[in-house]
């Protein structure tokens, strides 16, 4: 091995990141596109996960990389953070558990996202790497990290001002969305239909990785209930912790529409650049469709996402139809609908403002960040 592979080789990092039901799967999988961006500049990387239903661990490993799972836990001992829940077995134990593949990983670098790990988290580790990085999009918490990533449109850096230590960077706002490669390299051809379409013919809905309450059939039994015609084609992407499929199934096989279910796709982006609308939640696929100026009716389907839908309605860049919780999405869903077939040109208006926010070059930026930071 030369002195430059020797290098390469020397580099790893160590992500600590967790899906769930609960959970979700975002986080996971932004910390997928950032493991690939980093695999690039000759890094070695280990996930640490803990085992729970919809976990992801095996999708992480089919992607290529090691996985280190932690022990199976329950139940969480502390309540002292607002998503305290997520982190099974809690703070103190969560620590110890990561501080021993710490120790034997020795890596150059550790990402977090865990809504559960804060300033508690970190204490609890005997030794930490000296470079530490924390993605976040809530800002409720104390993150000791040398460089934080949130993406959150319209995020003010000031919200973290007392939550980061002074010598921390904070890269904020959309210029610093996570993306695949993927969404930039469709942006200009999607960019190109929107200018053109007239009329909905194909609709991909996507409403998160799990969607535990299945908002994705509801959808779907709107949808056959509308106004929108018979020879739309419905493309339906669910992830591989979704726990309906079956009965999904059998609804999409009484569809007045042609539709299809693809489960856990790799080509979201081709996907979505053909589709003339998207149903889908407001969670961190929200900037995928907006870099691609995909017209969205938008789902608010967990407590953290509202801030993003906020966003993204008032700016006229997606239409908010759910929010859990709250409004019915029978009724939103078919009067967004309506007006969009009735209107096209707000279409162009919708596409417009998303792809103004997110230009799919935030990847490149949070790495050469990473790369200052080293």
């Amino acid at each position: 091995m030369d002195e430059k592979s020797d290098a390469k080789a020397m580099k790893r990092a160590v992500i600590r990141a967790d899906a769930g039901i609960n959970i979700g799967s975002g986080h996971v999988m932004r910390c997928l596109t950032l493991a690939d961006a980093l695999v690039l500049e000759g890094f070695e990387i280990c996930f640490i996960c803990r085992p729970q239903t919809g976990d992801l661990i095996t999708l992480i490993s089919e992607r290529g990389y090691r996985v280190e799972a932690l022990s199976i836990q329950s139940e969480t001992p502390d309540s002292h953070l607002a998503h305290s829940a997520w982190l099974y077995g809690g703070h103190v134990l969560d620590a110890q558990e990561t501080q021993v593949i710490i120790d034997r990983e020795q890596p150059t670098l550790l990402v977090v996202d865990h809504y559960g790990i804060d300033q508690r988290w970190f204490d609890a580790l005997t030794q930490c790497p000296s470079n530490v990085i924390a993605l976040d999009d809530l800002a409720d918490r104390k993150l000791p990290c040398d460089l934080l990533v949130d993406p959150t449109v319209g995020r003010s850096i000031d919200m973290y001002k007392h939550l980061l230590p002074a010598q921390s960077e904070a890269l904020v706002g959309a210029p610093y969305c996570l993306l695949r490669n993927e969404f930039l390299q469709w942006r200009e051809l999607s960019l190109q239909r929107r200018q053109r379409v007239t009329d909905i013919e194909r609709i991909v809905v996507s409403l998160g990785g799990v969607d535990a309450t299945n908002v994705t059939a509801t959808v779907l039994t709107e949808l056959e209930g509308s106004n929108l015609a018979s020879g739309c084609q419905i493309d339906i992407l669910v992830g591989s912790a979704y726990p309906h499929l079956h009965g999904l199934q059998q609804q999409v096989n009484q569809s007045r529409f042609t539709v299809s279910v693809a489960v856990a796709v790799t080509n979201v982006a081709e996907r979505l650049a053909h589709a003339d609308l998207a149903i889908g939640a407001a969670g961190s696929s929200a900037w995928e469709r907006c870099c691609l100026g995909v017209p969205t009716l938008m789902c608010v389907l967990a407590e953290n996402q509202a801030a993003i839908a906020t966003v993204l309605k008032n700016r006229q860049a997606a239409i908010l139809v759910y929010c859990r919780g709250s409004e019915a999405v029978g009724r939103s869903l078919q009067s967004a609908l309506a007006h969009c077939i009735e209107q096209p040109q707000y279409l162009e208006l919708l596409s417009q403002n998303a792809a103004n926010l997110v230009d799919g070059r935030g990847t490149v930026r949070v790495i050469e960040a990473i790369k200052g930071l080293l």
